[in-house]
């Protein structure tokens, strides 16, 4: 194959060579005509041996998010070990192109990652994977928590403490958020099961991009009460920030209003002191970055690129966030 890479390119097999293990030795011209000739030819779609795979994510650029995201990774990098791959980053920035993924077998996209991003890497033919959250524009395999299930599960558990008004803070007014829009039906599913009205003034939008938009939020459904009697965060991201704001203003948890999150992240001690534990949606990230790179290495050497989901579960954890006011369940199944 090198040999028809050069004739192709009409350079030596040792400047081929040279462009793939030492690239910065060859001109840039020289190299993008070596890839993308590679490409044509059909040498990255040949490879049998999983070397490298690549993993694009935005997740550590944000603190609070840190959390989850590096216990996905951790799993990521215990699997990858295991089958003796590495792992190459790259930033939702990045400008990718035949000479930049030459050498990677498949992309994970760990988060939300930009529209533009993910096309360049399908315009490129390589596999890539949706680990935790799908893009609802691209028909690619993807593995992600239950999130019908877990939101339901908290709307569900709330209910059952007797709060038949419930604001959800979401962080996607557009629905077009897959995880956004799923924990949104399973708050939907939980409210019409046990015969309540669903309200689409009872919800209201986050932003991780800033976090000081929650203080606004608070006020909104304190201004509610007592119609509103217990918060459901989208995330455990924005519960913690609710906690905090809460304390600030001199309003106790649950006593004034219950809360729940969804993800199961620790206790962020960073940004402030609490005794509380909060009641939330639990999930195995180490688990959900093991089998990510299990499923990719699958895709890869099954050479089936369908649109296939896995779809990991999730358990409900109280804490002493929420509480009970006149029961409105005898019993939640």
């Amino acid at each position: 194959m090198l040999k028809k890479i050069a004739q192709e390119c009409h350079v030596a097999i040792s400047t081929v060579s040279t462009a793939f293990n030492h690239p910065e030795k060859i001109s840039k011209s020289t190299r993008e005509r070596i890839f993308t000739a590679a490409h044509e030819l059909g040498y990255f779609t040949r490879k049998h041996k999983i070397s490298t795979i690549g993993i694009c994510t935005y997740g550590l650029e944000h603190a609070m998010w840190s959390e989850f995201y590096i216990h996905i990774l951790e799993g990521l990098y215990q699997a990858a070990e295991n089958q003796g791959i590495q792992i190459k980053f790259f930033s939702p920035k990045s400008i990718l192109t035949y000479e930049s993924i030459y050498d990677i077998s498949g992309m994970i996209f760990l988060g939300k990652v930009a529209k533009e991003t993910i096309q360049a890497v399908s315009n490129l033919k390589v596999p890539y994977l949706f680990c935790a959250d799908p893009n609802i524009e691209f028909s690619a395999p993807a593995i992600y928590f239950d999130n019908q299930k877990g939101a339901f599960l908290a709307t569900e558990y709330l209910i059952s403490k007797g709060h038949s008004s419930i604001a959800l803070i979401l962080s996607d007014p557009s629905n077009q958020d897959f995880s956004c829009r799923e924990r949104l039906i399973g708050h939907q599913l939980a409210i019409k099961k046990h015969g309540l009205e669903f309200s689409e003034t009872n919800i209201f939008y986050g932003d991780y991009e800033n976090f000081d938009l929650l203080e606004t939020v608070l006020g909104q459904i304190l201004r509610k009460s007592p119609q509103i009697t217990a918060i459901f965060c989208e995330s455990d991201v924005f519960a913690y920030k609710i906690l905090a704001i809460a304390q600030k203003l001199g309003l106790q948890i649950p006593r004034d209003i219950s809360l729940i999150g969804f993800d199961g992240i620790s206790f962020p001690k960073l940004y402030f002191e609490s005794e509380q534990i909060l009641s939330t949606i639990e999930t195995d990230m180490l688990d959900l970055g093991k089998q990510a790179l299990n499923f990719m290495i699958e895709i890869i050497q099954k050479n089936e690129y369908k649109n296939k989901s896995i779809i990991l579960p999730v358990k409900l954890l109280t804490g002493n966030t929420v509480s009970e006011l006149k029961p409105y369940l005898t019993k939640v199944i």
